[in-house]
């Protein structure tokens, strides 16, 4: 090897190195930074955390416009509350998560309750609810609170009672 043929080996030897510490340097310092997750998972997580408060923002704000119509208790804010309830269902099922939908058939359920329907609550909305997640950890004492609330409201005491029990304390803490 000559000279020049050795210098020009060893510049290109630097030359990759310092390349190398560079794309390692920039890599390292937009994960630290948080331009990137580790995963894929990691970053579907986020953006589920992120929609999902969003979504329970508006959720919620919707309940508050919703309690405000069944305060005017007048039939035309009640079935103006039942239509944004419905159509907050209808959302939640589009958004294929299954927390949103179960909760806004229970709140659909706390209206019928409140507007002395809780029959219809437990035959339309509870017990499709019971039936397909009344194993769930997730809603199961959910699910539960409302149908004693229902039962408590029609009057029977003693099945309202049979679902209260069901319901560990901490639940209405």
């Amino acid at each position: 090897m000559t000279m020049n043929m050795r210098i020009t080996h060893k510049k290109t030897i630097i030359a990759s190195i310092i390349l190398i510490v560079l794309v390692v340097g920039g890599a390292t310092y937009a994960y630290f930074a948080g331009y990137f997750s580790s995963t894929k998972e990691d970053q579907g997580t986020t953006n589920i955390e992120k929609s999902g408060t969003a979504y329970r923002d508006t959720f919620n704000k919707t309940q508050d416009q919703v309690a405000k119509l069944l305060s005017a208790d007048d039939t035309q804010s009640t079935q103006q509350a039942i239509k944004i309830i419905d159509s907050q269902i209808t959302e939640a099922d589009k958004s294929g998560n299954e927390s949103y939908s179960v909760d806004a058939r229970l709140a659909k359920a706390i209206l019928l309750i409140n507007t002395d329907k809780p029959q219809e609550a437990i035959d339309t909305i509870l017990i499709p609810l019971e039936a397909k997640y009344g194993d769930s950890d997730a809603y199961k004492y959910k699910i539960d609170t409302h149908f004693a609330r229902a039962y408590d409201v029609i009057g029977d005491t003693i099945k309202a009672d049979e679902y209260y029990k069901k319901v560990p304390i901490k639940v209405f803490e």
